[in-house]
């Protein structure tokens, strides 16, 4: 049977250990400003969880990943401040890019809808999810995109609205699971 981040299946009887995956999660708590029509590097804040050292570096929203496979899980929130037009189409995407090779190696999800007036403000969540290959170090960002047809001075494009729940915000999520 195969080998897996879970370990090595074993037939029935044959016993042995169960193998638990090697992950870090990355988190952003800065709402960041969006430009229309423009890639921005989301702040990745620190890390919630990392024992392994899966991510050898973090600095500048820039996360170092050594040798090896992963799954990069990112999803990102976006919200945008409304002054004015209605019927505006909007969309949204997410990326990670390899800055080391200056390539996208995860495509997120493009989303798009429509708002009706300018009391509204809306907001999505953009989720990028692949496995990504290195053979040496090698630097990532999250980067996010968002184009409106309001053009501009009719609104700020921003990562997160606070929840007001009284506790941390957390606008990125960044789960890296190391498959080999």
């Amino acid at each position: 049977m195969p080998s897996s981040a879970f370990g090595t299946p074993k037939a029935a009887g044959q016993g042995g250990a169960v193998v638990f995956p090697r992950f870090a999660i990355l988190y952003g708590s800065t709402a960041d400003s969006f430009s229309d029509t423009t890639w921005t590097t989301r702040t990745i804040t620190g890390k919630d969880y990392d024992p392994y050292t899966i991510v050898v570096t973090l600095a500048g929203s820039v996360f170092t990943l050594a040798a090896g496979t992963y799954l990069i899980d990112a999803t990102a929130v976006g919200y945008l401040s409304v002054t004015g037009g209605t019927n505006t189409s909007i969309k949204w995407q997410t990326r990670i890019r390899n800055t080391t090779d200056s390539t996208d190696v995860v495509l997120g999800t493009s989303n798009q809808f429509i708002y009706g007036t300018n009391a509204q403000k809306p907001s999505d969540v953009s989720r990028s999810i692949g496995n990504v290959t290195t053979t040496k170090n090698t630097n990532f960002t999250f980067d996010h995109w968002f184009a409106s047809s309001l053009g501009p001075g009719y609104l700020t494009g921003l990562g997160g609205a606070a929840s007001g729940a009284g506790i941390g915000d957390r606008y990125v999520k960044i789960i890296i699971t190391q498959v080999s």
